[in-house]
This record gives structure tokens, sequence and C-alpha cells, in this order.
């Protein structure tokens, strides 16, 4: 099909000249994202040095997650797809060209996977219909695209799948399904009885689609012997029954702070629960003395979740004066309003840092800004650590719309590093 930039070429002469420009700038972007799907990146980088074009630095970018995305080493090619899930509707177009004839089978179905979940209800359709192939990697993929009230049954048959990815797969789905006893009681079963435990916190998320009946499942939960599960109960039981709620988890808001007691001070303040605010504050406030670094950095994340007016500025400030730990004094600098002192303060010395905290602390430093922190990322693009490279590279070519500074990060020589980049410039606007 052709361009719209090239009708206009016979309807108005004047703009032939411009008209064919674009199409000749097209063609060369066109060409740049070819040699990169094709892992000729040197070549395509050449391209984008001799014109500083940011549409052809992205399509280089969309090349070389093409690439990786079309790499028979599994890992490579799900690490590609991250990334262009991470760009959101920016990489709508990549997993289109993705899901064309020649394509390997699974390449396919992940890109209709992320496609549905971009709202195309053609890729939707498309990927449902796969649910009768004979790779069951691909069966798994199109279970998530099934339809919670048209395909219920199916749903609640593959809970007892012997994969767990189908088994995950159609507990995300039914976690929008309408409340109905059978499918709660299912439901139900697999939160107490599931072998895998990431099952089992899925079962206690999609239960809470079920509502107020369904809470004396979760609260048989809360005993469970993994933690990421007892978590999971503790988070879901308020937003079924702020009442039984409070009965239950108000032994976790006395003695000592624990991963439970964050939790379901986090849980009952975000569902407002009256009774137990002071305590569940004081929970907060008391874990972030906690000799365990953990559960200071918890309490810190959870802190930082809430409103600014329920969080205790004057416990985060005085632990932040005290706190060694990079990473936890960030969380609390973040956790802190903006305009106060400590915030940049604390910004400013983390941003010295060689390391990921660094790069994190040097980006808040330049939405502040504050041109310190743009330099400070500007430097770490050259880390000899891979993952502050990558940290680098999405706070600047993503958050920070400056691509041009990570380009020579496409040729890295750590492919994790390169993807991170491409990403960046994916989302780029």
């Amino acid at each position: 099909m052709r361009r719209a930039a090239c009708v206009f070429s016979v309807a108005l002469p004047v703009l032939a000249a411009s008209a064919a420009t674009g199409c000749a700038a097209s063609g060369t972007t066109e060409r740049a994202r070819d040699s990169a799907r094709h892992g000729e990146l040197r070549g395509a980088y050449a391209s984008y040095q001799r014109s500083h074009d940011r549409a052809l630095l992205r399509a280089i970018a969309a090349g070389l997650l093409e690439h990786d995305a079309l790499s028979p080493d599994a890992r490579s090619a799900h690490a590609a797809f991250s990334e262009i899930a991470a760009a959101g509707d920016k990489g709508r177009a990549l997993l289109l060209r993705l899901n064309t004839d020649g394509t390997p089978a699974r390449v396919r179905a992940l890109a209709l996977c992320q496609l549905s979940a971009l709202g195309d209800g053609l890729a939707r359709s498309e990927l449902r219909a796969l649910v009768s192939v004979s790779d069951q990697e691909i069966v798994d993929l199109a279970y998530g695209a099934l339809d919670v009230a048209r395909d219920r049954a199916l749903l609640v048959a593959a809970l007892s799948a012997t994969r767990t990815e189908r088994r995950l797969a159609a507990l995300h789905v039914l976690a929008h399904a309408e409340p109905q006893p059978t499918l709660a009681a299912a439901l139900s079963e697999r939160a107490q009885l599931d072998p895998a435990t990431e099952a089992r916190v899925a079962a206690l998320r999609a239960l809470e689609a079920q509502g107020p009946g369904a809470a004396p499942s979760v609260l048989r939960v809360l005993e469970d012997p993994s933690e990421p599960v007892r978590l999971a109960a503790i988070a879901a039981l308020p937003r079924l029954d702020v009442a039984a709620a409070e009965q239950a988890l108000s032994r976790w808001l006395s003695g000592e702070p624990s991963a439970e007691s964050i939790e379901a001070a986090r849980a009952l303040l975000t569902a407002h629960a009256a009774h137990e605010a002071v305590r569940a504050a004081r929970v907060l406030s008391l874990a972030l003395e906690a000799s365990s670094s953990a559960l200071r950095g918890r309490a810190a994340t959870t802190l930082r979740a809430l409103p600014l007016a329920e969080r205790d500025q004057r416990a985060v400030k005085e632990r932040l004066e005290r706190e060694t730990v990079p990473e936890i004094r960030l969380l609390l600098a973040l956790a802190l309003a903006p305009s106060d002192s400590q915030v940049r303060a604390t910004f400013l010395s983390l941003s010295k840092l060689s390391s990921v905290t660094g790069s994190q602390a040097a980006l808040e430093l330049a939405r502040l800004g504050d041109e310190t922190g743009l330099t400070v990322l500007r430097s770490l693009v050259a880390s000899p650590v891979a993952a502050v490279r990558s940290s680098a590279a999405r706070a600047l070519g993503h958050e920070l719309d400056h691509p041009e500074d990570i380009a020579a990060l496409l040729l890295d020589e750590d492919p994790g590093v390169r993807r991170s980049a491409a990403g960046a410039l994916l989302a780029n606007d």
C-alpha cells in the first residue's frame, strides 16, 4: 500500500520534492531496521550517525528487538518481548510485524498475546482460535484470550490442568468473572491446594471478584506455609470484608514487625479500616526501625504507595537521617514530599554511587530539574557494570527523552544492555 506522503505528489507538484524526500527517508529507515533485524547493527548504526535522525534510531531499536524476539534462544526471545511490552502502544507496529506469515508459531502467539493486551480485538480472536493446537506453550497463551463468560466451563476445567502455565492463564481470566458459587468453590480449592505458589496467589486474586462471600475462603489461607500466599490473602481480605479483615488481621498489628504485619497495615489503611487505622500506621513507623533491612525496605515501599497525607513524614525523615543502606535511603526519600529539603540532598548524595541505585537517584534529581542528574546519567552510560548501563539507558532514553545519549548502547557488548537501550528507544516519544 502507498504511503500517504506519496499520494499527493501528483496532485500537488509543489510538494513533490519534499514528498520524495520523505519517501527516501522512509526507505532509509526501513533499510536500517532490516539491517538490525538481520543482526547487522554496525551498518545500521552508521546510517544513524550520518543523520542523527530519531525516527531512524527508533527503527534500528525495533529491528534489534525483532531480531532477538525471533531468536531460537527462548531466554533472549522472552527478554525481547518484555522490552516490547514495556513500550506499550509504541510497540504495536513491531508486534504486527512479528505476527505475519513465515514467523515461527510461538513468536506469533507471543505477539498476539501482547496485541491482545493492548486492546486489539482481532488479535484476541486469533489467539483464542489457537486453543486446540498441538503446541502446549501456545495453548497456554491461548487460554489467556478466552472469554470469561462464553468459555467459563473450559476455564474452570483448566484449573485442574497438569501445566501450571495453563492454570495460571485460566486464573487470570477468571479474576474478571461475575460472582458464582460453584466458581468461588473451585477458586477456593485452588487457593488452598494448588501445588504452585504462584497459582495459589493468582487464585486469591481471582477470589476478590467473587464478593464478600469469598472472605471465609481467604481466611483459611492466612496460615499458608508460603509467605507470598499469606501476603496475598492478607491483601485480599479487606477488599472483600473490611470488618472481617479488622478482626482477623489485628493480631499482626502488635508485636515485632514482619512482612505480614506490614502488609496487614497497608491493606487496612488502603481499605480505610477506621477501627485499626492508628495501629496500622504505627506498625509502618515501627517497621522503619526494624533490624532487618528487608523489612525496612518493605515498610518504606509501602509508605511510598500510600497517599502523601497518610505517610508519617516525621518517622520517615528520622529514619532517613540514620539509614545506611543506599536502596532504602532512596525509597525513604521518595516517600517524603518532593519539596522537602532532605529529598534533593539524598538524591544528590546517592547519585555519586556507581550503581543502579545511583542511576535511579540521578533520574529523580533530573526530574526535579537538577542538571546534575542528567550529567551523572550520561556518565553512567559508560559504567563497567551492565546493570548500571541498562538502568541509565532506560532513564535517558525513555524517562528523560535523551535518546541520542544512549544510541551507542545499541552496540554494547552485553545483549541485555542492547535490549534495554532498544526498549527505551522504542518507547521514546
